[in-house]
């Protein structure tokens, strides 16, 4: 049975958000036959809409709100390198541990 793993991550404050990293950990994840959810999608959509400016303090709260929901419709996460360098990956990192998900760091 596939189960659902959110990839989670740095972003802020690195070239491209690290959207090729959140990609390359997806295309693992399914090419073991689960299936990757991918929080560098909704990061594009964003990056289309207002370009690559830094989000306000707000815009990143609803942006971690819906990460949050994403995630809490998962069974694992996969944590990617330099998560410890990240307030959201260590946000979502809690929120994981208290749901008792399995914790996969990329290696």
């Amino acid at each position: 049975m596939r189960k659902k793993v959110y990839i989670s991550g740095p972003m802020s404050g690195i070239e491209g958000f690290n959207f090729e990293a959140f990609d390359k950990a997806a295309k693992f994840i399914e090419s073991r036959g689960d299936f990757a959810v991918n929080p560098a999608i909704r990061g594009r959509e964003w990056v289309a809409k207002h370009g690559n400016r830094p989000l306000t303090k707000a815009e990143y709260r609803i942006m971690m709100k819906e990460c949050k929901a994403a995630l809490r419709e998962c069974g694992s996460i996969f944590l990617l390198k330099g998560w410890e360098n990240s307030n959201g990956a260590k946000e979502e990192l809690s929120l994981a541990i208290l749901r008792d998900m399995e914790v996969e760091i990329e290696k």
